[in-house]
């Protein structure tokens, strides 16, 4: 190995030292000191990371959970520490033993990280254990958790969210840097505690003014796009909400690393027919290959609303598009993922200021913060929170 190659070598171990560091830094405070019993590392990939925690009990008995080349890195450390290395055939389910503290970052496919979340309290020895968590946050940061059938807000109340001491968000931007992969979602540090405080207490997340502005709007209406959503080939003139309101495309991150995101295309690219030709000129068909990557399935058959003239398709488009929608959409927002079914639907309401019902005629942000009572306090809230996206 010549002069540069070693120079380049140091300078990557510099790197992955530093990366170890903040990631280490991210569990520092929230990890007790004088543990001499039993502490689980679960799933953490960084050597210099579990080396740092290791430090701050050295005399606690370790159980590593994780990949083979970390595991290898630690045990050339020449320091006498009580390790037992744990290989795939370790199982949190399938196993009694209990823990003085558990760091872990699991998995975050899906929910995944919130099931062995759940197992792993279940491991806490006794009232002054505690474990440190590093996952996604999105599932409490959901402010339409209460208005879905299923969600995982209300799936681990008695599991999770009963023990939950407290959470330290880290944005998602901040998140990206540190572990240099792309992150749509905001990532907590949790400290859950064995012992339960008050058994009607369930942790939430502090609401910011929009939020609780947009959970006023959804719950004085009963009705919600959701109710109108079609899943098959339009009949009608159709807007495809997959497309409209979609995660995927031109995303831009808000101040405090959340995600928002309305494309920009026209009101034809998301507008479908049958039969019939629309304003760009296509066929339904056409239109499907030009815009719906050719013979991929469409996702025009598969979340549309339809609508029996195309004014009322493009009146619905538009008023999707005023600042009060997009406030609300955005609100909702907590990773890629976005839920256009909650918005408010007003095909069967008449509209103060034109007589009109529903989609038969337009609607503009003065029209809809009369219908919804918006005081001009919270106009304010809307029109500073969305001044960045005009």
């Amino acid at each position: 190995m010549n002069k540069q190659e070693i120079s380049k070598l140091q300078i990557d171990l510099s790197k992955v030292n530093a990366i170890g560091q903040k990631y280490f830094e991210l569990f520092d405070k929230h990890i007790p000191v004088d543990i001499s019993g039993n502490i689980l590392i679960y799933d953490i990939s960084n050597a210099d990371c579990i080396v740092n925690i290791i430090r701050k009990n050295p005399n606690a008995k370790y159980f590593i959970y994780g990949n083979s080349f970390v595991n290898q890195a630690i045990a050339c450390i020449n320091e006498t520490w009580d390790i037992e290395f744990l290989d795939e055939t370790f199982d949190l389910y399938n196993i009694d033993m209990k823990f003085d503290c558990i760091v872990m970052n699991p998995p975050y496919q899906k929910n995944l990280h919130l099931k062995i979340l759940a197992e792993a309290i279940k491991h806490l020895k006794d009232d002054d254990s505690v474990c440190v968590n590093l996952s996604p946050v999105r599932w409490l940061q959901d402010i339409t958790a209460n208005f879905k059938n299923k969600s995982d807000f209300k799936r681990y109340e008695t599991s999770i969210r009963k023990y939950i001491n407290n959470i330290n968000i880290i944005y998602s931007k901040n998140a990206e840097s540190l572990f240099n992969i792309a992150l749509p979602f905001n990532l907590g540090v949790y400290t859950c505690l064995n012992k339960l405080s008050n058994n009607n207490y369930y942790f939430e997340l502090p609401k910011n003014n929009a939020q609780t502005l947009t959970i006023k709007i959804l719950n004085q209406f009963t009705d919600n796009i959701g109710n109108h959503i079609t899943f098959s080939i339009p009949n009608n003139w159709a807007v495809v909400l997959s497309m409209m309101c979609g995660g995927s495309g031109n995303r831009t991150e808000d101040a405090d690393g959340s995600w928002f995101d309305f494309n920009k295309k026209t009101f034809e690219q998301y507008c479908y027919h049958n039969n019939a030709r629309l304003d760009n000129g296509y066929s339904y068909y056409e239109n499907r290959k030009a815009v719906c990557w050719g013979n991929v399935k469409p996702r025009a058959e598969q979340n549309n609303v339809q609508f029996k003239t195309q004014i009322e398709a493009k009146n619905f488009y538009n008023i999707c598009n005023t600042l009060f929608f997009k406030f609300i959409f955005r609100s909702i927002m907590v990773d890629v993922h976005v839920h256009p079914e909650f918005l408010p639907w007003l095909g069967d309401v008449i509209n103060p200021r034109t007589g009109l019902k529903g989609y038969e005629g337009e609607w503009t942000n003065e029209d809809l913060y009369k219908f919804f009572n918006i005081t001009p306090e919270e106009q304010k809230i809307i029109e500073e929170t969305m001044e960045k996206y005009k």
